[in-house]
C-alpha cells in the first residue's frame, strides 16, 4: 500500500481507506557513502486547506533523485523521501481543494514536504 500524503491537517469525509503509514525510500545521508533506507513505518499526514493525499501507483527514479544522493546540492535536508516524479490518485482532499477524491494526477520536480498547491 503505498500512499503518500503532501503536508497536512484538515477534515477528511472518509479516512477508513487512508493508512497512518507508508512505504517510503528515504535518503538519511548525501555524498559518496549516500546511505538510503527504505521504510514501510513513514507517517502519512492529512492535506491542509488547497492540498491533497495522493495514492501513489507508480514511482520512479529521476535523475534530481541521483543528484541529491550524490550531494550536488549541499543545502538538501537529509532524510528526505526520494521519489518526486510519480502518478497517482487522489485519495482524500483538504477544504478548497481544486481536485477531488479519484482524480488521476502525476508529479514532477517537487520536494516531497513542499506545499503542494492542488
Amino acid at each position: 500500500n503505498n500512499e503518500a500524503c503532501f503536508s497536512a491537517r484538515i477534515i477528511v469525509r472518509n479516512l477508513t481507506n487512508i493508512p497512518s503509514r507508508c512505504n517510503a525510500m528515504l535518503l538519511e545521508r548525501a555524498g559518496i557513502n549516500a546511505r538510503l533506507r527504505f521504510t514501510s513505518e513513514y507517517d502519512v499526514r492529512l492535506p491542509q486547506e488547497g492540498e491533497v493525499c495522493v495514492r501513489v501507483d507508480a514511482c520512479a527514479v529521476a535523475y534530481r533523485d541521483i543528484l541529491d544522493r550524490n550531494g550536488a546540492f549541499p543545502f538538501i535536508r537529509q532524510n528526505i523521501v526520494l521519489g518526486h516524479e510519480f502518478a497517482g490518485t487522489v485519495a482524500s482532499t483538504g477544504k478548497r481543494s481544486k481536485l477531488r477524491i479519484g482524480d488521476r494526477v502525476v508529479s514532477l520536480h517537487w520536494d516531497q514536504d513542499a506545499a503542494w498547491p492542488s
